[in-house]
């Protein structure tokens, strides 16, 4: 385990909140990487700033070709225009619910999904970039398939 480096030099009282915020950045890092969905963080060109080991897992691409991609590149045509209004209504600060869409795997077949999209913004409310949780709803596809053919 990596130990932490305090910076010298400070207080009793900013050295405990330096303290809890590399705590509180542990415990969001753990959650980013051991989450049971996939998480993306891109910009608002669509361009994946970071992914976590289910994305890579869930799309089986390596984490430095998803680096180079968009998500356009990850969706078929026919949600392209769609996904660019969610893009355009995320700058504009509109909230996004959540929604159903496919991504291509690295082998051509399409993944279903849930989608869940939020602005992350700075402390002074600039928004910086978009955390999209992906659900692989494969399964719960199957078995609507499955019901409502019987």
């Amino acid at each position: 385990m990596q130990k932490d480096t305090v910076p010298i030099g400070l207080s009793e009282e900013h050295l405990k909140f330096y303290q809890e915020f590399v705590a509180i950045d542990r415990v969001y890092k753990e959650l980013f990487e051991h989450s049971n969905d996939a998480i993306f963080i891109y910009d608002f060109n669509g361009t994946y700033i970071t992914v976590n080991q289910q994305a890579i897992d869930l799309l089986g691409y390596s984490e430095s070709e998803l680096l180079t991609m968009t998500l356009f590149d990850l969706i078929p045509e026919r949600y392209h225009p769609a996904c660019q209004a969610k893009l355009d209504n995320l700058r504009k600060g509109k909230s996004s619910q959540s929604h159903k869409r496919h991504f291509i795997h690295q082998e051509g077949f399409e993944i279903p999904i849930e989608l869940s999209d939020v602005v992350v913004h700075s402390s002074n409310g600039e928004p910086l970039y978009i955390l999209s949780i992906a659900r692989d709803i494969t399964v719960w596809v199957l078995l609507c398939q499955f019901i409502f053919n019987q």
